[in-house]
């Protein structure tokens, strides 16, 4: 399935440099975050996770994983 999604320029330029520093296109490292995000939400699904620190741990990343997604889409 292909996806469009629209960036502003600033969000674009930072998709584009961090894909130049990792050695991949633009479409694989969006592609990449976003199979990143969905892996990490099925694996709390399937994790009981009543140990606060890996609570405090998971929230962290899918907090940098949201804020990184909302930073590139704009």
């Amino acid at each position: 399935m292909t996806i469009a999604i629209q960036l502003e320029a600033q969000g674009l330029d930072m998709l584009q440099a961090e894909a130049t520093e990792l050695g991949v296109t633009p479409e694989q490292l969006a592609n990449d975050i976003v199979q990143r995000h969905l892996r990490t939400r099925a694996d709390v699904a399937n994790k009981v996770a009543n140990d606060s620190t890996f609570r405090a741990a998971l929230s962290a990343s899918i907090t940098e994983n949201s804020e990184l997604l909302r930073r590139l889409a704009k």
